[in-house]
């Protein structure tokens, strides 16, 4: 039988190296703080945009380390109502993606409102509302109460070459457990938020208080938790779809850490690293938002009505058919007679150019894309 951290005397108080991990701790502090003065200077129309293509990141990333697909365009779209984004490929999502979605969206929005029981519940409900992971019934919205000689086994690997990567602590205390994890994680303590966020998903995936979906709660958790770190209801980067990437390191310092001793060290690096980099690579999902910023600040002293912001950003982001006086007045459901005054202003501004061609075939540009 296997020693796990759990059975260490003592737990679940762990320690770390503070020199060691302060250092990696300033180095992520550091970058999480640049990107946030980066997205707050944006308009607000495109924070609120930011914001649902990081949410939309997050949560796909955490579900595919479930190994369950979404639908990218559905859950971008579901967010993109929640935040007043205005989306040129929005589509209907399905209740199951709705359902899913908005949990992170309960984490990030309501961050400050304390994680209990009943919260977790719900959650866990929102996950199987039929009861049954798969073919298999489970016991939903409520602690999992696995037999004594029926240990709950976390397996990692594909079938048939899985191996046991962790065995959850007995189902016997798990209420009393939990209540002691609620108490530590909703009082505030003098322990920076990101090492925190860093203990409570370790905390968490080891107690395994849930028949099935503790590593989704977990990473539900750790982007509550984050969202106190950056005290910020903008989703500002994707820890779930940086693990994803290093899914096979981060199972690896899972099984590690909990086969090791109350010494988290070495987990706490690794996650403080991991959070940094999911920080630096926020421009990626990101680019076609900052390249909106960078036109817009140009623009510094000029005024656009708001059928003018919707089609300049159309441009900037790439519009499928060629702009005409048409294709204004059906995207921006307008006469094409005030189409016609919205794009003679940009002209006279400078901001649009005639295309190549005349007549039936005369369309705009962007100048800068000339």
């Amino acid at each position: 039988m296997s020693i796990y951290i759990y059975n260490q005397q003592g737990w679940p108080t762990v320690t770390w190296d503070s020199t060691t991990v302060n250092a990696v701790l300033a180095e992520a502090t550091k970058e999480q703080q640049k990107l946030k003065q980066k997205i707050e200077m944006l308009p607000g129309f495109l924070s609120r945009e930011a914001n649902t293509y990081m949410l939309t990141e997050e949560l796909i990333g955490n579900f595919e380390l479930a190994d369950l697909e979404m639908k990218k365009e559905e859950v971008l779209s579901f967010f993109a109502k929640k935040t007043g984004t205005d989306l040129q490929h929005a589509m209907k999502y399905s209740e199951q993606v709705a359902s899913w979605s908005d949990l992170l969206w309960d984490a990030s929005q309501d961050a400050i409102a304390p994680l209990t029981e009943e919260r977790l519940f719900e959650w866990h409900n929102a996950f199987f509302p039929t009861g049954r992971s798969g073919a298999y019934r489970i016991q939903v919205g409520a602690w999992r109460n696995n037999p004594i000689d029926r240990p709950l086994e976390v397996f990692w690997g594909v079938p048939p070459h899985e191996k046991v990567m962790f065995e959850a602590p007995s189902s016997e205390g798990l209420s009393k457990d939990m209540h002691k994890y609620l108490s530590w994680f909703n009082t505030k303590f003098q322990v920076d938020p990101l090492i925190k966020a860093g203990i409570a998903h370790l905390g968490f995936v080891t107690i395994h208080p849930f028949d099935d979906g503790n590593g989704r709660l977990t990473r539900l958790i750790t982007s509550l938790q984050l969202a106190r770190a950056t005290e910020s209801k903008i989703c500002l980067y994707s820890l779930s779809a940086q693990l994803k990437k290093e899914k096979t390191s981060y199972y690896q310092m899972l099984e590690q850490t909990q086969k090791g001793t109350l010494d988290i060290t070495e987990w706490l690096i690794w996650f403080l690293k991991t959070v940094k980099k999911a920080i630096n690579n926020a421009d990626k999902p990101l680019a076609l938002t900052f390249k909106k910023a960078r036109f817009w600040e140009k623009q510094i002293g000029l005024s656009f009505n708001n059928r003018q912001i919707k089609m300049i950003n159309r441009l900037i982001e790439g519009l499928p058919v060629n702009l005409n006086t048409s294709v204004w007045g059906n995207l921006c459901d307008c006469s094409q007679d005030t189409a016609l005054r919205d794009i003679q202003d940009l002209l006279n501004k400078k901001i649009l150019v005639n295309g190549l061609g005349g007549g039936r075939s005369t369309h705009y540009i962007l100048r800068e894309n000339r």
